[in-house]
This record gives structure tokens, sequence and C-alpha cells, in this order.
């Protein structure tokens, strides 16, 4: 809910990195240079968010967007949503899905 009601989303952890992506909205590391090293996903996803070092680098781009300018990185965050989330219907929709389709294969053979 908090992700869905925010604007944006400014981090210096990781955790979020790639969840947040879902909702397609501004994402910005600050890179302390002390965090994990990213794993394959994470270097995959990298380009969905915008990497700074400062809050003053932070405050420029948003006033930018606010002013009209274009989020960078939006276009990657569409083609990473395909990768984070393959199937575009709803979680629990899909799980139980697969769970009907998987009982009504095995009892197709048995």
């Amino acid at each position: 809910e908090l992700f869905s009601a925010s604007d944006a989303l400014i981090t210096d952890g990781i955790s979020f990195l790639c969840e947040y992506q879902i909702f397609d909205k501004p994402l910005y590391f600050i890179d302390s240079g002390r965090h994990a090293e990213f794993n394959q996903l994470g270097e995959k996803i990298s380009a969905g968010w915008t990497t700074v070092t400062s809050i003053k680098e932070i405050c420029t781009s948003l006033s930018n967007l606010r002013n009209g300018e274009k989020d960078p990185c939006k276009q990657s965050r569409k083609l990473i949503n395909n990768i984070i989330r393959p199937h575009q219907e709803n979680a629990a929709e899909f799980i139980v899905n697969n769970i009907r389709d998987s009982i009504k294969s095995e009892s197709d053979f048995g």
C-alpha cells in the first residue's frame, strides 16, 4: 500500500530495488559503496533506478520530473517488469490457476 501511494522511492538499501519497479515510479538509490554486490538479477534490473550519491542530485532530478522532464528509467522499468513479472496476472490468481491446472492434469492421468 505504501509503494502504491508513493510518488517515488529514495533508498540507500538494496532490498526494495526490485520490488518497487513493479509500480513504475521514479526510484533513487543512494549508493554509499558499502552494500553487498548485486547478483545477476540486480545487474539486469539496475537500469530501472537512478544511482545518486547526494540528496542534491535527488532534489534536482525530482524537480526536473515535476517540470516535465521524462523519467530516464521509465522505458527500462517496462522491460524489467517483463523479467520480474513474466505472468502479468495477479500473483494469487496465477498460483491458484497453476495448482488447479496441476490437479486437473494429475487427475486426467490417474
